[in-house]
C-alpha cells in the first residue's frame, strides 16, 4: 500500500512539474511571438503607425493568436501559433494583417 501511495505521489509531482514547464514554455512562446509581431508590423507597408507606436500585445488566443499593434490602434495580426507551424517563428506568410473598423 505504501508503494502505491509513493508511486502516486511521484506521478503527481511529475505531472505538476510538467504543467509548470508547459506554462513557462507557452509564456516564452507568446513573448517571442509578440517580438516577431513588432518586427512584422514595422516592416508592413500598410500600417499607419510609426515604429515607436507599434507595441504588439496578445489579445486573444485560441486557434489563432490575435495581436493588437498598439494600445490605441485598430490594426491587428491573426497568426498561427508557432507550435502550429512546426515551431517556426511568425512570418507574414502565416499571419493575416487587417484593420478593424
Amino acid at each position: 500500500m505504501k508503494r502505491v501511495f509513493l508511486v502516486a505521489a511521484i506521478l503527481g509531482l511529475l505531472g505538476a512539474a510538467f504543467l509548470q514547464w508547459q506554462k513557462h514554455r507557452y509564456k516564452l512562446m507568446v513573448q517571442d511571438a509578440e517580438q516577431q509581431c513588432n518586427i512584422l508590423a514595422i516592416s508592413h507597408s500598410d500600417t499607419d503607425l510609426l515604429p515607436h507606436e507599434v507595441d504588439c500585445a496578445l489579445v486573444h488566443h485560441d486557434v489563432l493568436m490575435t495581436f493588437r499593434l498598439g494600445p490605441n490602434s485598430n490594426f491587428y495580426w491573426d497568426c498561427l501559433p508557432p507550435d502550429q507551424v512546426m515551431l517556426q517563428r511568425l512570418t507574414a506568410s502565416n499571419c493575416k494583417f487587417y484593420k478593424r473598423q
